[in-house]
């Protein structure tokens, strides 16, 4: 409820504030991502002037993710041809893929440098939406091996399509239209559920392992 009422007041702000010939201006950016594991982002960012020092910055991202896991049990089963309780071990290990649709919303505070230069630090949230992504799962156990192969959002495997979370950017323009950022995501809602007893425990004590926490670096080019 808090973030849609931060999403409504920004987007109502951006509304009343910008004037009607306020120049928007866009870039398109890719580049790589680290959370839990290497994967990527790519997409169009606009920035919309409310004044020379504010605006409003949101954008368009195909993001991927990717989070391994994996954990071992005991197994206590009998032996129907002895009758005696056998205990094994079972380990799984886990390989999530998840592609998601990524739109940022933040206040953006602007810098001008006199050679042309400009810098931008941008506060705000993002709303993500899962649209596509494996999920293979490997089981063994006593010397035989499963693998089993799942929609990341399908009904098997059992992924939340949303998430949302913090988003905080700073990126700099170079020579008119060259482009460097670097940003750091930090959701909101728990959107892994491990099955390893160690993660478990630092992901109630930390949530690190329950959320996106995510840290990347882009180029790009601002038009």
């Amino acid at each position: 409820m808090k973030m849609r009422l931060f999403i409504a007041a920004l987007l109502c702000m951006a509304a009343c504030c910008i004037p009607a010939r306020s120049q928007v201006n866009y870039s398109v950016e890719a580049g790589p991502q680290f959370s839990m594991s290497p994967s990527w982002r790519a997409g169009v960012a606009l920035d919309i002037p409310i004044n020379h020092r504010y605006s409003i910055a949101s954008g368009f991202y195909y993001v991927t993710r990717h989070h391994s896991e994996s954990s071992t049990k005991n197994i206590s089963q009998e032996n129907p041809d002895t009758g005696d309780r056998e205990i094994f071990s079972m380990t799984t290990d886990y390989n999530i893929h998840g592609n998601y649709l990524q739109i940022p919303v933040g206040l953006g505070l602007n810098f001008d440098r006199a050679n042309g230069d400009h810098y931008t630090l941008i506060v705000g949230c993002y709303l993500a939406y899962g649209v596509g992504g494996k999920t293979k799962v490997r089981t063994e156990s006593r010397n035989t091996v499963k693998r089993m192969e799942y929609s990341s959002f399908g009904d098997k495997f059992i992924h939340p399509r949303f998430d949302y979370g913090l988003d905080i950017e700073y990126k700099y323009a170079f020579r008119g239209h060259f482009q460097l950022g670097a940003y750091t995501e930090i959701g909101f809602k728990e959107i892994y559920h491990s099955s390893n007893v160690m993660s478990e425990i630092m992901g109630k004590i930390f949530k690190i392992t329950a959320i996106n926490v995510t840290l990347g670096v882009s180029v790009g080019y601002r038009f």
